[in-house]
């Protein structure tokens, strides 16, 4: 029997720093599969943290995929690649994390070729099955399959529970992203952090960048928001080819109080957020990283699959006008309400896989 650990994104290995670093020190070998997703910047994050890079990539690529349409060819080619792969044996353990595509490619395999599948951060809902989409469903499915499942709090774990016996359930009580922040947090940044007041932007979900109507209002809130205080929009590739695509990109450029950078390696991003007086974010990730951080989130979402921060540091606006001047006038009062003992979840989950 042999352990895997099957991952593809930037995201992925960020929240799986943590357990690779403790399966590490605990001698437990696994053999490293990288679907290619986001190639590049998976390597940046591994000579960071000083992790080992992949044993075998499926299909690597020289760059982050930046639409559905090479989404889409990606996934076939790496399917293809993933049924002659011989190195996933029955009875093998496979290790996937979270809800994207390179997960669900995970799930596949593991099934196909009889593996057993372990879920971390699994458990997590929304509550609507299109929204997020397609995270909302690859969860659901990728839970339903799995061996074992490793749920990031009580909330988790009760979803979890509807699905899978308590025995096929770990609560970690917290996400593993938080072992990855504080590493983060100990590693200087190689950018310059401003020293005036402003706020950090990401925008990358699916649901916002390609439906135009969905884009073109949260424009207008990031607009609004430029004139209570400066921001820095932490822009990735995708978001910006979809910008320029349909000529938004221009008003973006000319409002002197957005400053777009590149999308920033880890550490500099959490040192910008960790600077901020608060952040501005349509993704799950940040919302947990902020209350950890104890930092101020406003939630650019309809609905959250994630309860860190809700009602304490992060707000959702459910993209209401009336919400988000709220949050603008008042975001001083959104901090933690109590400190927090965190325990380290990637531990705990390494003791778990080596009991397995």
């Amino acid at each position: 029997m042999r352990l895997h650990i099957f991952l593809g994104t930037k995201a992925e290995l960020i929240k799986i720093v943590g357990l690779i670093r403790e399966l590490d020190r605990k001698k437990i070998y696994y053999n490293y599969i990288h679907t290619g997703q986001h190639t590049k910047d998976c390597e940046i994050i591994s000579d960071i943290f000083g992790i080992k890079k992949p044993d075998f990539y499926l299909v690597p690529l020289k760059r982050n995929l930046l639409n559905i349409k090479e989404m889409f060819f990606w996934f076939l080619k790496v399917l293809r690649k993933s049924i002659s792969y011989g190195e996933i044996k029955k009875g093998d353990i496979v290790i996937v994390h979270g809800d994207t595509e390179s997960t669900l490619l995970g799930m596949l395999i593991a099934k196909m070729k009889g593996a057993r599948l372990i879920h971390v951060e699994g458990g997590l809902r929304s509550g609507h099955l299109l929204n997020p989409f397609p995270e909302e469903i690859v969860r659901r499915m990728v839970d339903k399959i799995s061996y074992h499942i490793f749920a990031p709090g009580e909330t988790a774990k009760r979803n979890a529970l509807k699905i899978k016996s308590e025995n096929k359930i770990t609560d970690t009580e917290f996400n593993t992203g938080w072992d990855s922040l504080a590493l983060a947090l100990n590693v200087r940044p190689t950018i310059k952090i401003p020293k005036y007041k402003y706020a950090v932007l990401m925008l990358h979900r699916k649901e916002t960048i390609y439906v135009e109507k969905k884009l073109k209002h949260a424009l207008r809130i990031i607009n609004l928001i430029s004139k209570k205080i400066k921001i820095i929009f932490v822009i990735s590739d995708k978001t910006k080819e979809v910008l320029k695509k349909n000529n938004l990109m221009d008003p973006i450029e000319k409002n002197e109080n957005i400053e777009i950078i590149p999308h920033q390696n880890y550490v500099n991003f959490v040192h910008l957020m960790n600077n901020s007086e608060f952040c501005v974010t349509d993704g799950g990730t940040m919302q947990e990283e902020t209350y950890f951080m104890n930092k101020p989130c406003l939630l650019l979402r309809l609905v959250t699959e994630r309860i860190e921060g809700l009602g304490e540091t992060a707000f959702l606006s459910h993209l209401k006008i009336d919400k988000i001047k709220y949050f603008l006038d008042n975001y001083k009062k959104f901090k933690r309400i109590k400190e927090i003992n965190f325990k380290s979840p990637s531990s705990r989950i390494a003791e778990k896989i080596k009991n397995l």
